[in-house]
């Protein structure tokens, strides 16, 4: 029996709102008192303007300790608060059956708990009808009892209609809200402006898992060695739930609008065989063994699929073994593929049946259509183990893999441009037209399997065992070269982002250094064992379009300069120690980029804007945290 807890809680920046037509009435009760009477004076009823909505945090004084005092205190930027909770518990009987066969069976049930608050998320219609603020007069004050020369929104004046914003009404007790300068926006008008920061999402998920498995050799053979099989059964079940909020439902909130999500789950059936089938034994070469495995897989969703892999290996002489596959393989679509609940955000697009701005709906959601990713690959490799090294080995192994039908979630732009064009393309499936006259209302954007990857490269790894005094010193390499990385994206142009780490170029994280690797060595004496470790990660460059070299002139190439479009080789280097206070108790201690390299400093989109301030790329292959240390304690029961 294994049991499992985790618990997370983090913090973290989020999207926030720009405000790109807030909308001054001359009347406004913030706008200063010339600019109303010139508006007056030129009839102009309304200032059309644009604000970020963090009057009440200056960029320019915020520093990492006063971070959190500002932030606190701002309608802007918007902070994410995050809290995680794992439970899982593993059941596992195993046996024998007499001396050839083993047997195995598992059952787990996991459940993971997931939910947002945030801090500094409009609801609309609050934040609009906090903004519309007026004086109180003689002619507006009625029976309310405001005093005289007040401030309060409009919308809380007798006779005048509740604020609405698309299918949210505006929340009782509207308080004003100063957008008009820098930190003038009062703690109350931002508290009601944001709905008092519920949470945005509660998201449950469940998976079930049961197995089953039997493994041994048969009573023939091929007269080079016994023929082994291996073959068994699983059962898979994944459910999920999102318990969103009625604001949210709506489109309310000004970014991030998670629906409620009822309880949906997936099934998956499948059985498995695999065999290794021992053909020659010093017979031309010393061995030569086929193996072939094949899996019948039923989901729920998508159906019955296949996949397979047939392969050999050959040890031709003590120092030479030769090796190779050929498969076939799915990636199904996840829960949150199928089944994501409706991200509903407010915007405008224009209609590409008229040809006119029209304010819409965006929803970024599951699609429980989704077929599986297939991946077609091919490898071969050599393993040298030379005699007259011993102790050192070295394999290398050139892969190949084709996917298509890649899961990927299309872009509002495409969708709009493709259907401008042709009406009736099968992605125009995504626009409604439910406004008035049948204008665009809303875009339905969902994941579907339309790119296509291809790769290649080679894996190579070494490793050198040695007595050294009293104990033993390992060297090891592991790396990796990718010589082809390219997608194709309807809508985008086909790149090659070997080498390329794809700032600025759809997908955003899709690049990747050509070589990448790690050098070890591990030295272990009695009860003591010392590593060190450097992790290597080649040169790139960020963008494919950025390029300033032979595919364009020099009268027309965008010049980007080298320190900006190139990315330097980066090494890390780890040591990790250990002692062995017996058999079932060890410390050890372990540092991470103990020379503490920071990441460089890049842009991430072509403007050169990282819009998150953040470095160089955010692919997970760079350290973004700096010299990590750890210590432990390991036991063995």
């Amino acid at each position: 029996m294994q049991l499992n807890y985790g618990y997370f809680t983090g913090k973290g920046d989020a999207q926030s709102f720009q405000q790109l037509s807030l909308n001054i009435k001359a009347d406004n009760a913030f706008l200063p008192a010339s600019v109303s009477q010139a508006m007056v004076a030129a009839g102009v009823p309304v200032l059309v303007a644009g604000t970020l909505n963090g009057n009440n945090f200056n960029n320019n004084t915020v520093t990492g300790e006063n971070y959190t005092q500002q932030q606190a205190g701002a309608l802007a930027p918007a902070t994410t608060y995050n809290r995680r909770q794992l439970m899982r518990a593993v059941f596992t009987l195993d046996g024998s059956l007499g001396s050839d066969w083993l047997w195995n069976t598992y059952f787990s049930h996991s459940q993971t708990r997931f939910s947002v608050r945030t801090n500094g998320v409009a609801v609309l219609a609050n934040l609009k009808a906090a903004q519309d603020a007026v004086f109180v007069t003689n002619a507006n004050r009625g029976n309310s009892g405001f005093a005289l020369g007040s401030i309060v929104c409009r919308s809380s004046l007798p006779g005048q209609p509740p604020f609405v914003d698309g299918k949210v009404t505006a929340a009782p007790g509207c308080v004003p809200l100063n957008s008009i300068g820098e930190g003038v926006a009062s703690a109350a008008g931002i508290r009601y402006a944001t709905g008092n920061n519920q949470d945005f999402e509660n998201m449950t998920l469940t998976m079930d898992v049961f197995e089953a498995s039997m493994q041994g050799k048969l009573p023939w053979s091929l007269g080079a060695g016994d023929i082994t099989v291996a073959f068994g059964f699983h059962y898979r079940k994944e459910a999920g739930k999102n318990v969103g909020t009625t604001t949210g439902d709506n489109g309310g909130y000004a970014v991030a609008n998670y629906a409620n999500f009822p309880s949906s789950n997936i099934n998956v059936r499948e059985g498995y065989l695999e065999v290794t089938a021992p053909i020659l034994k010093d017979n031309f070469v010393k061995s030569l063994e086929l193996n072939a495995a094949g899996r019948m897989t039923d989901y729920s969703t998508s159906g019955l699929v296949e996949t397979w892999k047939l392969g050999f290996t050959s040890q031709l002489i003590d120092d030479i073994k030769l090796r190779a596959t050929w498969s076939v393989d799915i990636r199904a679509p996840t829960i949150q593929d199928l089944f994501a609940p409706a991200n509903v955000n407010t915007g405008s697009a224009i209609d590409p049946k008229t040809g006119k701005q029209a304010s819409i709906i965006n929803n970024v959601l599951g699609n429980p259509t989704l077929a599986p990713e297939v991946a077609r690959t091919i490898s071969g490799g050599i393993v040298l183990t030379p005699t007259w090294l011993p102790g050192f080995n070295l394999s290398l192994d050139w892969y190949n893999i084709n996917m298509t039908g890649q899961i990927n979630t299309v872009s509002q732009n495409l969708i709009l441009s493709t259907c401008t064009t042709n009406i009736n393309d099968p992605l125009c499936s995504a626009l409604v037209f439910g406004g008035a006259n049948g204008a665009l209302s809303i875009i339905n954007r969902v994941p579907i399997n339309i790119n296509a990857v291809r790769t290649s490269g080679m894996d190579i790894q070494a490793n050198y065992t040695t007595e050294l005094g009293d104990g033993a010193l390992t060297l090891g390499l592991l790396a990796n070269y990718t010589d082809e990385l390219t997608i194709e994206s309807p809508g985008s142009p086909v790149d090659d982002y070997a080498g390329v780490l794809g700032a600025g170029a759809p997908p955003q994280t899709s690049g990747t250094p050509k070589w990448k690797g790690s050098l070890s060595a591990n030295y272990k004496t009695g009860p003591y064992s010392v590593t060190a470790q450097v992790r290597l990660l080649g040169s790139a460059i960020l963008n494919n379009a950025w390029n300033t070299g032979n595919l364009a002139t020099a009268a027309t190439r965008w010049t980007v300069s080298d320190e900006v479009f190139n990315v330097d080789p980066t090494a890390y280097l780890d040591v990790r120690a250990a002692y062995d206070l017996s058999d079932n108790l060890q410390f050890y201690a372990a540092v991470d980029n103990l020379l503490n390299i920071p990441p460089q400093m890049k842009p991430g989109t072509q403007d050169g804007v990282q819009s998150n301030g953040g470095p160089t790329h955010s692919v997970t292959q760079y350290d973004l945290l700096g010299r990590e240390i750890r210590l432990g304690v390991r036991f063995n029961f």
